[in-house]
């Protein structure tokens, strides 16, 4: 229930309510939020642009994977994501071109020049 979550929130010093008040989040309850916030966009990023999945799927399963996935493995996956974006070495529109027809007809494409 609602009531139960938010007692849960405010034991873990995440938020503040007053009975029959407004609930507002702690600086700590911010900075979970923020986090999570910024993990489900850099998870939905991958799967809608780099995976191709429609909007609809990658934020499904964005939001699945975003409370199973640790810290750790996150970190890992965010620096490899700002590696892709920002590597001189790897050309994100042909390597997605080639992708997009590896799913359709399941062959790789040789060197795309």
């Amino acid at each position: 229930s609602v009531n139960s979550a938010v007692k849960k929130l405010c034991n873990l010093n995440l938020a503040i309510h007053e009975k029959y008040g407004d609930i507002k989040l702690t600086k700590k309850g911010m900075d979970v939020a923020n986090k999570i916030r910024h993990m489900h966009q850099t998870l939905f990023k991958f799967l809608n642009e780099f995976l191709s999945l429609n909007p609809k799927d990658a934020e499904r399963d964005a939001c699945k994977i975003e409370h199973v996935m640790s810290s750790n493995t996150f970190e890992r996956f965010l620096k490899f994501i700002e590696y892709i974006d920002n590597s001189p070495f790897f050309d994100k529109e042909r390597w997605k071109a080639s992708f997009l027809n590896y799913l359709d007809t399941g062959e790789i494409l040789g060197d795309m020049h």
